[in-house]
């Protein structure tokens, strides 16, 4: 019970009593008088006392919030800075320690559009973190690929984070951001990388834009927990294609120009050597003829960037960094409509390589020729689609084609099949397999 004042008015005329009062010290009470509004008078006079009536007090005490309690000389401010500061300390260590390597973080296996927002999600379709592009996506890009066509979910350097590496094709094409990016295990964007080359063919300039075409991860040669990046990407409006491998801080290791488009790109060890060729699908334009381009990944470290400050000449015939170039015969229903045919798919199973060579793509973009090769790229088999054999035979019938594809011109097709390599200086014939 507070102590009763000693003039019996009710009054109190000093620190002490009012202290005494209120059961606290008397710093206490000149504290609470400066921060909380403690009812006291200051009288007039050069020692400045002070007088405060009790019932005043009792008052003001019971309808005071959040007062701390009486002790000796305590410092609740100092006390809650104090706390605070801790938990600052142990939320900034806590950051510390979950974007270093070892955090258990979350792996991302998937994504979705919302608009220009790219959202990556975990295995139980969780949020990890999203990324908002500058314009609309492409819709028949992204409708037109499976996801490992589009994205890649990796460790790039093998410090134990899973990178995002992303195509970006906008649909509003003359916005300059299509490209491949890379994004951290949290979401940040890492680099972005799209060629600044201008590229010479046939002696006309091709400047950027280019766009996207295709790509793939490989692991470096002999040093499997770090990864390259295969991209391909042809011009916005022609034919001329380059293909960058990237490290993984999205920097030019090896680069690769070629005169038609290379559309699909994929990684084999053809060998056995334990290091992944790569492989690359399309058209060679200098030839009207579609292509299977292999690239020797050592060679293609090994050459190293681009150089040139101004404009590059595509070369013809190799560069010396290619393993191997498969060319593919025209069938007569392609030379008569068709300025070329092109590998436009490939798929990679138990080792062979198929590839889908589209013959007549205007009217019946299914007519195509299916050439499975095996790993020394000899020819196994040769197919035609079921749509390319009833176009010849409607065509037979109203007189608009007089060749057939029957099996001698099937067999003829494969061993018309060509193989460039670094130790021949002619395309030779590749008609080889069981």
């Amino acid at each position: 019970m507070p102590n009763e004042p000693q003039n019996g008015h009710g009054e109190l005329n000093s620190w002490k009593e009012i202290a005494a009062h209120l059961g606290v010290t008397i710093r206490t009470a000149q504290r609470w008088e400066s921060e909380k509004g403690l009812p006291v008078r200051r009288l007039p006079g050069e020692r400045a006392r002070v007088l405060a009536k009790s019932a005043e007090l009792d008052c003001w005490k019971e309808t005071a919030t959040e007062l701390p309690r009486p002790g000796n000389g305590a410092r609740p401010l100092r006390r809650y800075a104090g706390i605070l500061a801790g938990v600052i300390v142990l939320g900034a260590a806590v950051l510390a320690v979950r974007n270093s390597p070892w955090w258990p973080l979350r792996d991302p296996t998937s994504f979705r559009w919302r608009e220009r927002v790219l959202t990556v999600s975990d295995k139980d379709a969780r949020e990890l973190w999203t990324h908002e592009f500058p314009v609309l996506p492409s819709t028949t890009f992204y409708e037109a690929r499976p996801p490992r066509d589009i994205v890649a979910f990796t460790d790039l350097d093998g410090n134990g984070g899973t990178e995002t590496v992303f195509l970006y094709s906008p649909g509003d094409r003359s916005i300059n951001a299509s490209g491949i990016y890379c994004f951290s295990s949290s979401g940040k964007l890492r680099w972005r990388y799209t060629t600044p080359l201008t590229l010479v063919s046939r002696g006309e300039e091709f400047r950027p834009p280019f766009h996207i075409r295709g790509f793939r991860v490989v692991a470096a040669p002999h040093h499997p927990h770090q990864k390259y990046i295969v991209y391909s990407e042809a011009h916005h409006w022609s034919h001329p294609c380059h293909v960058a491998l990237l490290d993984s801080n999205g920097r030019p290791a090896g680069e690769y120009l070629h005169s038609g488009h290379l559309e699909v790109v994929e990684a084999l060890d053809l060998d056995g050597d334990g290091i992944e060729e790569v492989l690359l699908s399309g058209v060679d334009q200098e030839r009207s003829q579609a292509v299977l381009v292999v690239l020797d990944l050592k060679k293609l470290l090994a050459a190293g960037p681009l150089t040139a400050s101004g404009a590059i000449n595509i070369p013809s015939g190799l560069t010396g960094v290619e393993k191997a170039v498969v060319y593919f015969p025209r069938t007569s229903l392609n030379r008569k409509f068709e300025r070329f045919n092109y590998a436009y798919q490939m798929s990679l199973t138990d080792g062979r390589i198929t590839v889908y060579v589209r013959e007549y793509r205007m009217r019946h973009p299914h007519s195509f020729m299916i050439y499975a090769l095996n790993r020394d790229l000899s020819v196994n088999s040769v197919t035609p689609s079921d749509t390319i054999l009833n176009v010849y035979k409607e065509m037979n019938a109203f007189g608009q084609l007089r060749e057939g594809l029957d099996r001698d011109e099937v067999q003829r097709l494969r061993s018309s099949v060509q193989i460039l390599t670094p130790a021949t200086s002619e395309v030779e014939a590749s008609g080889g397999g069981p």
